[in-house]
């Protein structure tokens, strides 16, 4: 960019994505499933059984209010920061309770421990998932996903996690050539 009334010329760095490149969504998502029903049902009845208001934009005011309250009480909701696949719920609180000690002190005796019981649940999530894939293929109504997880199993695809990057005319992914 030469046009630029300035000594200093900027850089322009383009990065192409590969074909398989997942970018993550800023959602938040709902876990009805950890959401703590009897709380909510009490907390709800409890301010329902109070006097009804008589208008309707003040009664339907006060239900959207009472809903949202409850909402954010009792049913779990937020931002997933990290996905990690094959990662259940249980081994993330544990993961959390090993890096704790983990900063303080790399050589604690608990970190071995928890982290050999992190990898027991993922190793026992994984097998359920896979026994659900297996469950749910079969000779008579799905043929074309047995069959795709037979071709998977036999030659699995490989990710090329490398990125071209062009400078100055140059194109490469090698580390070696991009830093010279």
């Amino acid at each position: 960019m030469l046009s630029l009334a300035s000594d200093l010329f900027p850089i322009i760095i383009s990065i192409e994505k590969p074909a398989d490149f997942v970018s993550a969504d800023h959602r938040s998502y709902i876990n009805f499933n950890k959401a703590d029903w009897t709380r909510f049902a009490e907390f709800t009845e409890d301010i329902f059984s109070s006097p009804i208001p008589t208008d309707v934009r003040a009664g339907e005011r006060t239900f959207r209010k009472v809903i949202t309250t409850a909402t954010a009480r009792f049913i779990l909701a937020g931002r997933i920061r990290d996905v990690c696949s094959n990662f259940p719920a249980e081994a993330a609180v544990l993961a959390n309770e090993r890096d704790r000690p983990r900063q303080a002190d790399p050589g604690d005796a608990r970190i071995k421990d928890l982290h050999s019981e992190i990898r027991q649940l993922v190793t026992r999530h994984k097998r359920t998932k896979w026994e659900e894939h297996l469950k749910s293929c079969n000779f008579t109504s799905c043929m074309s996903k047995l069959w795709s997880t037979v071709r998977s199993l036999s030659s699995p695809t490989k990710h090329n996690d490398k990125v071209d990057i062009t400078f100055n005319g140059r194109t490469s992914s090698d580390p070696k050539r991009c830093t010279s």
